[in-house]
């Protein structure tokens, strides 16, 4: 949490914030209707992929937790404000853990495909709230057309972003330890 203290941190954390809003908003034009009941397609999810591998910190549970609300809140999709904060908490948790632990050229495509995976779980909200089956297969559909193109969409971004940011050009982590509680004394 050191890291909110940076006013660039933050900065960086709204316009994160923005770019999912308005990336996820964007794609919403493909929106599906059954019953009265809308099911909506966005693709800002694989940019919040990556950048859980560049921005360390709470940056992309916020950004992508906000931005994704803003998204429902925009197409007047109130109830599923609770479960995409979930969603999008757990995407960003799974992959910044999977890349902790084990950091290799072959990792995102696992934590990508692991973390794109939990868009199914909007088919047991949508069960669980409506009991309707029509909502449940509308549901299933969206979700696998969203499932491919976010993990397609994130792999074929992630390859070039992280050849930049080995040598730390986009974002550099290491400026926000001086905010560390005890890292001046260290030196």
């Amino acid at each position: 949490m050191y890291r909110l203290k940076s006013i660039k941190y933050i900065a960086a954390t709204g316009v994160l914030t923005a770019l999912i809003f308005t990336l996820g908003y964007c794609s919403t034009l493909i929106t599906f209707f059954i019953n009265g009941n809308k099911s909506i397609f966005q693709i800002s999810d694989a940019f919040l992929f990556i950048a859980s591998l560049i921005f360390a910190g709470p940056m992309c549970y916020i950004a992508g937790s906000i931005g994704a609300s803003l998204i429902d809140i925009a197409n007047q999709a109130f109830i599923y404000i609770p479960a995409t904060i979930v969603i999008h908490i757990l995407m960003v948790l799974i992959i910044q853990l999977i890349f902790k632990f084990k950091n290799n050229k072959y990792t995102y495509l696992f934590s990508f495909f692991i973390a794109s995976c939990l868009t199914f779980l909007y088919v047991l909200y949508n069960y669980l709230v409506y009991n309707s089956y029509s909502i449940l297969i509308i549901e299933v559909i969206v979700d696998s057309i969203q499932f491919a193109v976010t993990y397609l969409l994130s792999i074929s971004l992630c390859t070039s972003i992280i050849n930049i940011n080995k040598d730390k050009l986009l974002w550099n982590d290491d400026e926000f330890k001086v905010y560390k509680k005890g890292y001046n004394e260290k030196k």
